[in-house]
């Protein structure tokens, strides 16, 4: 709890676990350390004057350090706090991860969170943090901008010094949430299907059998059944789905692969380039697949989610 004592070990920013003591580091503030030499001053003062109005200052000032070291650890115990992503983040942009705190007990608590991390120690980095009794007042922690991979979040230093500044009292926090940065879509135009015709040929099978339908393709076991080539698999029991877009539209966005671009391509702009024509899809509302090496998302529920997670992780 005081400076000699081990660094308490972060606690969890989910919100499960309230600070307990252990977990508080405490340590006099400047006022806090002139208060006692006051005291000690003024304690000489009377054992060699023998003035009892010193040690009543004296009594007077250590009531007033104690009450002050107990209210400020008052205003971290039984704190919890939830850091949460509620926005999708992509590569080169500033995540930004909601606070929000629980509490136990109807008293304001006067927090400041270190939300930097620089080295040395700058004003802007500290942000104050007022809570009210019963009231949910979340804070916004703004992060330097990250590449693509699971978010990286520093420990947040949670410190109070309410309500008489003697003393400071300090708590860790950290993240551990499993958010994922996404690739930087990188705009660009749709291969050709020239370049595309071994990847399409292995998925799908064009078809000329009437003035819409387009192609046949592999049965998806989440696709209605009123899709299914019934005469199709009466002749070849094969289950197939019919699909009613134009091919070379349908060949270009229906099937995202790694295989449509030069295998030099670097990894970070592959990803980057996959990446932008899954959300094209998505706005415009087709269905696709999204092929990675020894990985094939096909159309499901939360699609979005899992395509972009996969890039990111990729």
């Amino acid at each position: 709890m005081w400076p000699w004592a081990n660094p308490p070990p972060p606690l969890a920013a989910d919100g499960s676990q309230g600070l307990g003591w252990r977990f508080i580091r405490s340590r006099p503030t400047r006022l806090g350390w002139g208060l006692l030499l006051v005291c000690l001053l003024l304690w000489v003062m009377a054992v060699n004057y023998q003035v009892n109005v010193a040690y009543v200052l004296v009594f007077w000032l250590l009531g007033v350090l104690l009450a002050g070291v107990l209210m400020c650890w008052r205003q971290l115990l039984g704190l919890s706090i939830q850091a949460d992503t509620e926005s999708e983040c992509f590569a080169g942009e500033a995540p930004v991860v909601v606070l929000r705190a629980g509490m136990r007990g109807r008293y304001r608590r006067w927090l400041w969170l270190r939300l930097g991390q620089h080295q040395p120690e700058r004003a802007d980095d500290w942000q104050p943090w007022p809570l009210a009794a019963a009231a949910d007042t979340p804070l916004n922690w703004v992060l330097p901008p990250q590449p693509r991979g699971f978010l990286l979040v520093p420990p947040l230093r949670c410190v109070s010094m309410a309500p008489f500044g003697v003393v400071l009292a300090e708590s860790l926090w950290q993240y551990n949430g499993n958010a994922v940065v996404y690739p930087a879509p990188i705009a660009h135009e749709l291969p050709a299907p020239a370049h595309r015709g071994d990847t399409a040929s292995r998925h799908r099978r064009t078809v000329a059998s009437g003035d819409d339908l387009a192609y046949l393709q592999e049965h998806d076991p989440g696709a209605s059944l009123q899709h299914v080539a019934w005469k199709q698999f009466a002749k070849t029991g094969q289950l197939l789905d019919k699909r009613f877009e134009d091919g070379v539209a349908s060949i270009r966005q229906d099937w995202i692969s790694y295989r449509d671009y030069p295998p030099h391509t670097p990894k970070e702009q592959l990803a980057g380039l996959l990446c932008h024509r899954v959300l094209q899809a998505e706005q415009q509302h087709h269905a696709y697949t999204l092929e990675l090496p020894q990985q094939t998302i096909a159309p499901c529920n939360g699609q979005r989610t899992l395509c972009l997670t996969a890039l990111g992780l990729w």
